[in-house]
């Protein structure tokens, strides 16, 4: 089998007769490019192999790569798309804005994974059936709104929507950048005040991404550092969501939350490791504090 060839030649670690039959079996099988399947068999563990396999495409698709399909998107349309509905889990990511934001105006995605239903498309259409010259902002607001609604409506529980104004995203961005900064300047006693903030701050997906608002939150009531403080204090105002802001729309339902902004953050805590391709992000290159912050996070004793 074509897999098995690409699996022995890159002498994928723990690859085994299992996970090739579950491979197999799902819609990575459909996979067009070779390479796709080598960037997933490269990860060192099945689990972070599972992980990079899109299975409503059939494809791989990373950060980097959904920034290339985004920008042949613009060249053929010769505009940046009004709006990108992402119909995915955990795509509300400040990672993800950033490197969209060149192609894209609004994007509406959810922090959280998504119920199995995903958008209730008949519910959030009808706007435009109802309000065909709606403006594209306020459209963008209708749809979280409708999205939240419709799973409220159902009892469905622990949901989150948000829209994002792409053009606002590298000066929310910035706050961060100058909030790493001052964290790496309060090394090492950020990084054990990094880690209380995330103890009871929201997260997603096992333990990588963290709600940027409640991690602020959290981490400008056990910080002694006056200057993180203050950045903190920045970056939060930056991220709470209001018209002509980064995060125009954002709403949830389910306690759980209520502090959240309805944008997160990739912050893995040690001892997990980082990913190899962070830096790789257009949000890496150009926010460079903060993948620097992460690294010494990492390093403190």
């Amino acid at each position: 089998m074509e897999m098995d060839k690409i699996a022995r030649s890159m002498q994928a670690r723990s690859y085994n007769s299992r996970e090739a039959g579950s491979l197999l079996a799902s819609q990575m099988k459909k996979a067009l490019f070779s390479t796709s399947v080598q960037k997933i068999l490269s990860q060192s563990s099945s689990y972070e192999r599972a992980i990079c396999s899109d299975d409503g495409s059939g494809h791989s698709l990373d950060t980097i790569e959904l920034g290339k399909v985004l920008s042949k998107t613009k060249d053929t349309l010769g505009k940046s798309l009004d709006i990108l509905g992402m119909d995915a889990c955990l795509m509300s990511n400040l990672e993800v804005a950033y490197q969209a934001a060149p192609y894209v105006n609004y994007i509406i995605a959810s922090e959280e994974e998504e119920p199995n239903e995903g958008w209730p498309y008949e519910s959030v259409l009808k706007i435009l059936v109802d309000l065909p010259d709606i403006e594209i902002p306020d459209f963008s607001s209708q749809l979280v709104k409708g999205y939240i609604d419709y799973y409220k409506n159902i009892g469905q529980t622990g949901v989150t929507q948000s829209a994002f104004n792409l053009s606002k995203v590298k000066e929310a961005s910035m706050t961060l950048d100058v909030l790493g900064g001052m964290l790496i300047d309060h090394m090492p006693d950020a990084a054990t005040e990094i880690w209380k903030a995330q103890r009871k701050s929201v997260k997603f997906f096992r333990n990588t991404l963290w709600d940027i608002n409640h991690f602020l939150k959290e981490l400008s009531e056990v910080t002694s550092s006056n200057e993180v403080k203050d950045a903190t204090k920045q970056a939060k105002a930056a991220f709470m969501a209001g018209p002509n802001k980064f995060v125009i729309s954002e709403s949830h339902f389910g306690s759980w939350f209520d502090y959240c902004c309805g944008a997160s953050i990739y912050l893995m805590p040690p001892p997990g490791n980082i990913s190899k391709y962070y830096g790789d992000l257009d949000f890496s290159k150009e926010i460079k504090n903060w993948p620097l912050m992460l690294q010494k996070y990492h390093e403190s004793p």
